[in-house]
């Protein structure tokens, strides 16, 4: 369910129908845009999986005016605590440098104040959902309590009413799909409903056929047909409040497909076009 073949596009008898994060990120990375955030600070875990999903955010429909700034997390036992590995991407241990060395020199003592940053007004996490849920809230406490963090939805792990509330991951952003199935396993959740969908997405062949850009409704989300064979997913914007996710009533769900369809049909035409 979570693999995704590029190289196998625009073959007139296949499908891919997928849940890979992969394919999540192009609507991510556009809704940033419709927000005006243009300087994103992308952390990944050092793993394959999350390597690969921070160079597609780097790479997906990137204008000129974006400015993005990658640095792996190293969540090995030997690595150093996360504290630290941010505090060295954040240049917050030289600015503190900066700070003793003044101290050492002026008789009186310094007023040390944190200022707004200006070279990142947003956050992209592309981790597991522990390292995840280990990340949030030392960003928050590095004085980024206001930039927001936006990640995939393999972090919307289950959040049942028996399980603990966590609000350090407030005001961190994922889309997702708003399936009501109740099944208390959170992989299995998805897991069925993707064989749902795949059930419902072979009754569709033949309308697709004439009208690939139909939206339809799945239980992961609109579902429409691009170019390239590949099913793709209209997810709803989500977010942790008070400790749980809860869907964005006000995103405005019909306006975002209608920019994220006019978008891919652009950066299609533009590639055939080069």
């Amino acid at each position: 369910a979570l693999n995704y073949l590029p190289e196998i596009t625009n073959h007139p008898n296949l499908r891919q129908w997928s849940l890979s994060p992969l394919l999540e990120i192009s609507q991510v990375k556009q809704h940033m845009q419709n927000q005006g955030l243009t300087r994103t600070l992308i952390l990944y875990e050092n793993k394959t999986l999350y390597i690969n999903l921070s160079e597609a955010f780097s790479k997906t429909y990137q204008p000129t005016t974006t400015e993005s700034f990658s640095f792996s997390i190293d969540t090995s036992p030997q690595a150093q605590p996360l504290t630290r590995q941010l505090k060295d991407v954040l240049g917050i241990e030289r600015s503190e440098q900066r700070y003793k060395q003044l101290q050492a020199i002026l008789p009186t003592k310094l007023i040390f104040s944190p200022s707004p940053r200006k070279d990142i007004d947003s956050v992209f996490i592309a981790a597991s959902p522990q390292t995840f849920k280990r990340l949030v809230p030392i960003i928050r406490f590095l004085h980024l309590e206001n930039i927001p963090i936006f990640t995939l939805s393999n972090v919307n792990f289950s959040t049942h009413h028996s399980d603990p509330i966590d609000s350090s991951l407030d005001k961190a952003y994922f889309f997702d799909s708003d399936n009501k199935v109740n099944i208390e396993n959170q992989t299995r959740n998805k897991t069925y409903t993707f064989a749902r969908d795949a059930y419902f997405i072979y009754s569709m062949h033949d309308i697709w056929s004439v009208m690939p850009s139909l939206l339809v409704k799945g239980n992961n989300g609109l579902l429409y047909l691009d170019q390239d064979g590949v099913i793709r997913r209209i997810l709803s914007l989500n977010s942790f409040v008070r400790g749980r996710v809860q869907q964005d009533k006000h995103y405005h769900t019909l306006h975002d497909v209608y920019q994220n369809l006019m978008l891919t049909l652009t950066h299609r035409n533009s590639q055939q076009t080069q």
